[in-house]
């Protein structure tokens, strides 16, 4: 059943609980724009929320019942309009160094707490990034080790800290290609909201191209369709026609180095198993697009 069809207290938790699943909560102003089903007037959300059993409501943010973080939403809130800018200039400066490198990129969105309104300075800037046919792991490392550029350059001031050594700036959330983003194999509710809340950086006609392609997300998220079509702040210039794709050689090679540097990651938190598990958890969710899961599996891999 659409979302759309759902009354309007079920459509109210399932965003929440959608949100809860990322670690947040909502303000009545974000939960009217990332409504499942479709935007609602914020004093008829006010009133729904204010009676319906089961929530929270502080009088800014509302989350599921037992489970508001106030004091953490305030402070990124407050934290946002201070720090939101300068991530912003730094996804946009890294979208057009990672194009200029990389020219088998489609698309480049950003995503997390940078799109969603929650960004603070200990936060990395999350970026999904769509990519030719055949060239995941080219790209996938290219710009890994582009990122490197920027933790030294922009470290001092934003960044995760979650490992020794130098912070993490940019975060490479999921890389998809063509066959993958157009059309989506998954359709959920969770892969909607993930794009319900990316902001195009690069090419804004193929992000319209592949929301077209995935019309089943309007069951969710009809809203998506039109507030997402236009670029976001500083959309980075269209870049010329890409090269031809790497050799299959040249792609394992790739495959075989990206693996080995989550390796080194995985070790450098060898004391830290909370980071671990969060690792193993976070490619759950993403598949079959996570970092091990192969685009293009073999027979035997698919049976």
């Amino acid at each position: 059943m659409a979302a759309a069809a759902a009354s309007l207290g079920e459509r109210i938790a399932g965003t929440l609980a959608l949100a809860e699943s990322r670690g947040y909560n909502l303000t009545l102003e974000n939960l009217s724009t990332r409504l499942l089903g479709g935007p609602a007037p914020v004093e008829e959300l006010r009133e729904a929320v204010l009676r319906q059993g089961g929530l929270d409501f502080d009088g800014t943010f509302v989350g599921l019942r037992g489970r508001l973080r106030t004091e953490k939403c305030a402070r990124r809130k407050e934290a946002n309009g201070k720090w939101l800018p300068l991530a912003l200039t730094v996804a946009q400066e890294y979208a057009r160094d990672l194009v200029r490198l990389c020219p088998h990129v489609r698309c480049v969105m950003l995503a997390g707490s940078a799109a969603s309104e929650g960004f603070c300075p200990e936060d990395d800037i999350d970026l999904n990034i769509v990519v030719r046919d055949g060239t995941k792991y080219t790209s996938y490392v290219t710009a890994a080790l582009l990122s490197l550029q920027y933790s030294l350059r922009y470290g001092r001031k934003i960044g995760s800290r979650y490992m020794p050594g130098v912070p993490k700036v940019i975060c490479i959330n999921v890389v998809w290609e063509d066959n993958q983003a157009i059309p989506f194999a998954r359709r959920d509710g969770q892969l909607a909201f993930e794009l319900l809340n990316s902001v195009p950086l690069y090419n804004r006609d193929y992000y319209q191209r592949m929301l077209a392609a995935n019309a089943w997300m309007s069951d969710f998220f009809p809203q998506m369709f039109a507030q997402n079509c236009h670029d976001g702040p500083g959309a980075v210039p269209e870049a010329e026609a890409g090269h031809g794709r790497p050799s299959r050689a040249i792609e394992r090679i790739s495959r075989r180095m990206l693996f080995a540097m989550h390796g080194i990651v995985w070790g450098l938190r060898a004391t830290r198993p909370d980071l671990r598990e969060r690792m193993v958890l976070v490619e759950k969710v993403k598949r079959p697009y996570g970092i091990f899961d192969d685009p293009h599996p073999s027979a035997e891999e698919r049976t």
